[in-house]
């Protein structure tokens, strides 16, 4: 256990020696996921009254990187579409926004394994999920924090465009006097991003 220990060390430490981002990059793009959740507060549009859940998609996210190390950065996921169009279509609010740290692992010159694991916030204003379009509940706020982890792979073009592949699990914990509980879901998560160089 000691030997397989020590050999998992050694093959991290030679995969980082290779550099997977560079110090001062800079990288912005856009992010589409689709997934389901359970959640036993919040209306899901998608879902008859009385279930806690169903699909979740968020089509426009703003993803932004800042290389920290040559294999670390730090960035932001701003969801844009899902509250547009639940503000829009529905007067409700499901806001997101995460702060996200970047751990990259080079396989290849091109390819990446990345981890992003995240913390953020869940803000809530509508019905709850007893609710459905026909037959609205009351309003309230609620708000709690949120972690998550994308887990995949990041293909890199010399021309600076990157994409991203993975799968994201997340769970949030909403507090409010109404009602309060809990969010556990997954989606599959994919980012267009372009990356600026910081010798550019």
């Amino acid at each position: 256990m000691k030997k397989l220990s020590l050999l998992l060390i050694f093959l991290l430490f030679m995969s980082f020696s290779v550099s997977a981002i560079e110090q001062g990059d800079f990288s912005i793009g856009v992010s589409f996921a689709a997934g389901g959740r359970y959640d036993n507060v919040r209306m899901c549009v998608a879902s008859p009254a009385g279930f806690p859940g169903g699909f979740a998609m968020e089509p426009a996210g703003l993803v932004l990187e800042y290389g920290v190390t040559d294999n670390f950065g730090i960035g932001a996921y701003i969801p844009l579409g899902r509250p547009l169009i639940f503000a829009l279509n529905t007067q409700m609010l499901q806001f997101l926004p995460e702060l996200v740290f970047s751990i990259h692992v080079p396989i290849t010159d091109t390819l990446d394994f990345v981890l992003h694991p995240a913390l953020g916030a869940s803000l809530h204003y509508g019905p709850d999920y007893l609710s459905d379009a026909d037959n609205r509940g009351e309003d309230f706020f609620a708000a709690g924090p949120r972690v998550s982890l994308l887990g995949g792979v990041e293909i890199k073009h010399s021309s600076g465009q990157e994409f991203v592949f993975g799968l994201k699990p997340y769970f949030e914990y909403l507090f409010s006097d109404y009602r309060s509980g809990y969010v556990i879901g997954g989606e599959f998560d994919f980012q267009y991003r372009y990356n600026i160089k910081s010798d550019a």
